[in-house]
């Protein structure tokens, strides 16, 4: 199950979600939210794009990219967004949605890493 909210990083290095509730507008509230805890590699930030159908891309989504085949999305800060495929090849975002070539989210490699194997 995904759980959608803000990361809290606990000082013993535990991590959690915090559910957003809105109390008053603008205004979070921490009071009876619902707070989660996550395994810290399954923890993918927003990328701030979508697909070609308008479903939101999350670092370590897998997308089927034209001419490239099934990679995932990942963010570094140097590079911005990459996708990468089973043989390691990168291409960046732009160029992806620069030439249209970005298709659908069809998983993620926490619970569908088996959707990068045939491109090895």
């Amino acid at each position: 199950k995904w759980i959608y909210g803000d990361l809290i990083n606990y000082e013993n290095g535990q991590k959690a979600i915090i559910g957003r509730q809105l109390s008053a507008p603008g205004y979070l509230s921490v009071e009876g939210a619902r707070i989660s805890p996550v395994k810290a590699e399954t923890v993918g930030p927003l990328l701030g794009v979508k697909d070609n159908i308008g479903t939101d891309l999350y670092e370590g989504d897998i997308a089927y990219i034209a001419g490239f085949g099934n990679s995932f999305a990942q963010f570094s800060a140097y590079d911005g967004v990459l996708f990468k495929d089973a043989k390691d090849n990168t291409r960046e975002l732009w160029s992806i949605l620069n030439e249209g070539d970005m298709g659908n989210v069809i998983g993620n490699i926490h619970q569908n890493p088996e959707l990068l194997e045939g491109d090895r």
